[in-house]
């Protein structure tokens, strides 16, 4: 019964703060933190309007309030990225061109094991180096 109110808080509390943002930033509220593989639960620690760049080397997600490099251990992608003017893919630190492919709300969670950041239709943004993260959070668009 605990379990199912905090849940439910959890996503009451994420609707209410989606819904103050404007309907460019974002289309729906983030999911709550699903279990990590060792069963442990997650807390949000963050929550993040971010856009994603494809490019040969693999891909890069920057935040864009702040324009900071989210996926730190992509050598390929460049620290920061500004949205200032529109969000648009730089060159990156091979000198590609990116395409954009995805922006929307990230939510990252905190476990004992590390943290794990899904974007909103579930998909683990930060796969590299965190086997506590299970792949897909259990909630998406559909």
């Amino acid at each position: 019964m605990v379990v199912v109110t905090l849940w439910l808080l959890n996503a009451l509390v994420s609707c209410v703060w989606a819904a103050t943002l404007p309907e460019t930033t974002i289309k729906r509220a983030p999911c709550p933190c699903p279990l990590d593989t060792f069963g442990d639960t997650g807390v949000a620690i963050n929550q993040f309007p971010f856009f994603e760049c494809a490019y040969t080397a693999g891909a890069c997600d920057w935040n864009m309030n702040n324009g900071e490099l989210e996926n730190t251990a992509q050598r390929n992608c460049p620290s920061s990225a500004s949205c200032v003017n529109g969000c648009a893919c730089p060159v990156d630190n091979d000198g590609s061109t990116g395409r954009l492919i995805e922006f929307g709300q990230a939510i990252q969670c905190a476990y004992p094991n590390g943290a794990c950041t899904y974007n909103t239709n579930g998909a683990l943004m930060n796969a590299l180096g965190q086997s506590n993260c299970p792949a897909e959070s259990g909630c998406g668009t559909d």
